[in-house]
């Protein structure tokens, strides 16, 4: 029986096209064959079902990245101008301003990070790896400083709070005064010396290098 099923298995992996012919002996004998034969006949086989293979998933290995020095991003926590202080009143002639800027932590300069100065809402200063700035000819008057960090991209990560300061210079006006205009003014009268005492000055006093002339003449003298 094994046999007669293990045969049966097989000719049912055959082709499709192929026939395959049932027999029955006198003795009961089943033979299967794919010739037809006298007295045997043909078996209906289900068709045979194919399943295609499953489509390969190829996935693509990440592209090694370009940047081997990648670091963390710096978390700041404080970004201040330190130098003018705010409301400092500066006396500069020719306009100067230094800026001085501290961070916490440290400017990240290695990852590209810069510090942009701003006056009265105008750059004036970077963006640029450094902490200090020098003004050139900051006009008299009142004016407004905020600092900001930027990533290498542009992006601004921190912002400073705004300081004002004041700046005072000479007017124009005083350029040919011997005298500072925030000097005291000379006096408009200088006081002479008093004589010393019992002292009686000459009704007349002759001057240097002038004849002297008698005070009282007589008529036709």
């Amino acid at each position: 029986m094994r046999l007669l099923l293990t045969l049966l298995i097989g000719l049912l992996c055959l082709s499709a096209q192929a026939a395959i012919y049932k027999k029955v002996l006198p003795d009961g004998t089943v033979i299967y064959s794919d010739q037809p034969e006298s007295g045997g006949k043909e078996i209906e086989l289900p068709e045979i079902q194919t399943i295609p293979p499953p489509k390969p998933n190829f996935t693509e290995p990440p592209s090694p990245s370009t940047d081997k020095t990648t670091e963390p991003a710096a978390n700041y926590t404080s970004l201040a101008i330190t130098s003018p202080g705010n409301d400092e009143t500066i006396r500069a002639n020719d306009g100067k301003v230094v800026v001085r800027i501290s961070t916490e932590p440290p400017l990240q300069t290695q990852q590209g990070h810069k510090i942009l100065v701003q006056m009265d809402g105008k750059t004036v200063g970077g963006p640029a790896a450094q902490q200090q700035y020098v003004l050139e000819n900051v006009d008299r008057g009142t004016h407004t400083l905020q600092a900001s960090i930027q990533d290498k991209g542009g992006d601004t990560l921190l912002q400073s709070a705004s300081v004002t300061f004041h700046i005072k210079r000479h007017s124009i006006l005083f350029k040919d005064f011997p005298f500072s205009p925030t000097d005291p003014a000379p006096p408009a009268n200088p006081a002479l010396p008093a004589p010393p005492p019992n002292t009686t000055l000459p009704a007349n006093p002759a001057l240097p290098g002038s004849p002297a002339f008698p005070t009282n003449r007589a008529p036709g003298g």
